[in-house]
């Protein structure tokens, strides 16, 4: 009788150890992905051009020279079209490339010339829109 039990129990098949279909993307279960990701070797595939050179310079270096430079409240065209929205809001550091004392500079700036009446509070000046 222990024989019989014994012979009807198997241990599970060995799983074959899988394969990566893309070096640089995991594929889990029911997701897809196009042949064309399948061709050629992983040893083949080229770094991207953001992987082989680097910015030397940081995004607003150059920018915030001038910019600290030529600041000025009684300037309405330079505040207005660059660092204020359509909307009459002040564009914020990531979008103008700017350094954080820089742009506190220019929110300073503006926040003047919104108080002395050469920069309107809500809206662009229509002379000044791009």
């Amino acid at each position: 009788k222990s024989s019989s039990s014994s012979s009807s129990f198997l241990p599970p098949p060995p799983i074959a150890p899988t394969t990566r279909v893309s070096e640089t993307r995991v594929y889990y279960p029911g997701q897809t992905y196009d042949p064309s990701e399948l061709e050629g070797s992983f040893a083949s595939v080229a770094p991207s051009a953001s992987q082989k050179t680097r910015r030397v310079l940081k995004k607003g270096k150059d920018l915030d020279a001038f910019v600290a430079r030529a600041i000025d409240w009684k300037d309405a065209k330079m505040l207005s079209t660059r660092f204020v929205s359509e909307t009459g809001k002040i564009v914020p550091r990531r979008q103008t490339g700017l350094g954080a004392k820089t742009h506190r500079l220019v929110v300073k700036n503006i926040k003047i010339a919104r108080i002395m009446g050469v920069l309107p509070f809500t809206d662009r000046l229509p002379q000044f829109a791009r």
